[in-house]
């Protein structure tokens, strides 16, 4: 429920709209990396290498769009 909200806020703040606009990647970032926490969340609770798989593949594509996110390679694994 908490994802949720902040993705409605995130969509309709006008920071978000505007970078859209202007195809900005932080956008992009921002949608990968959390998926990547999604898929690595269930991967430890599932412990299946399906999730794993699933987390690398968001992680790599939130570092090809933009190289910050080696920030959160701690986060994700």
């Amino acid at each position: 429920v908490l994802a949720l909200m902040a993705a409605t806020f995130y969509a309709l703040c006008a920071l978000a709209i505007q970078h859209a606009h202007f195809f900005v990647v932080d956008t992009f970032a921002t949608f990968f990396i959390t998926a990547s926490f999604f898929f690595g969340a269930r991967a430890a609770e599932k412990k299946s290498a399906r999730w794993w798989l699933l987390c690398g593949a968001m992680w790599g594509a939130a570092l090809a769009g933009k190289i910050s996110m080696i920030l959160f390679t701690p986060v994700a694994g």
